[in-house]
């Protein structure tokens, strides 16, 4: 910054808590700063000369698809140079990303699936245990168990409920898990109020300690 003459340099942050600081230095993003303490919403540079007239502005939201970067000047050498080391330096950075965001459409299909799967076999253990319920209660068994099967003769009707609600209930969670890992990840304040981070952890604990043991419990029963 000393090179282009700091004829006006300013840095801005944002923060979750809607308190905004603003500076000439780096001076709230130092360790042990605003930047450590705090939940940061977006981050702000710019700097601009008057001769030669010369603009960057770099701009960073968290959550967003991209950062902006602009550069402007009057010598086309001088932009040319830096938005080449800018686009290096973006380019050496480590991209959050995952196997959920690179395959959203996927992970969309087996959220749908796994839903219907888990609402067909809710509604058969509900009636399979009404109709064990029915058989012991009543003398006429079979009579009992024919009028459970004429309910079940609409099947396309409830097949079609399952996918509705499937599709319905696979939209949401989704958008959950894909915003366990945002383009623009300020990763930044105490560790409590990082929420992408917590929620990755949580999606872990979830896949261990429930999703595998029902799978093989599943797997069980129907190949055991």
């Amino acid at each position: 910054s000393d090179t282009y003459g700091r004829d006006d340099l300013t840095f801005s942050l944002r923060c979750d808590d809607r308190t905004e600081y603003d500076a000439d230095d780096l001076a709230y993003f130092r360790d042990g700063a605003e930047i450590d303490l705090k939940r940061a919403k977006s981050v702000h540079f710019s700097f601009s000369s008057r001769k030669p007239k010369r603009e960057i502005t770099i701009q960073l939201r968290h959550g967003a698809s991209s950062g902006e970067i602009e550069i402007s000047g009057e010598i086309d050498d001088w932009v040319a140079n830096l938005a080449d080391r800018f686009q290096n330096r973006v380019n050496a950075l480590q991209p959050s990303k995952s196997w959920f965001t690179e395959h959203p459409r996927l992970l969309f299909s087996l959220l749908v699936v796994v839903f219907m799967l888990s609402i067909a076999l809710l509604v058969y253990s509900v009636i399979r245990v009404s109709i064990e319920m029915q058989w012991l209660s009543t003398s006429n068994g079979d009579t009992s168990l024919m009028s459970y099967f004429r309910a079940l003769q609409s099947e396309a009707i409830m097949v079609s409920s399952f996918v509705v609600i499937s599709i319905f209930s696979a939209d949401p969670v989704r958008g959950w898990i894909l915003k366990a890992w945002p383009s623009v990840d300020l990763d930044t304040g105490p560790e409590h109020l990082r929420s992408e981070k917590l929620r990755r952890g949580r999606m872990a604990f979830l896949y261990a300690s429930v999703l595998v043991p029902v799978f093989w419990v599943v797997v069980a029963r129907l190949f055991g």
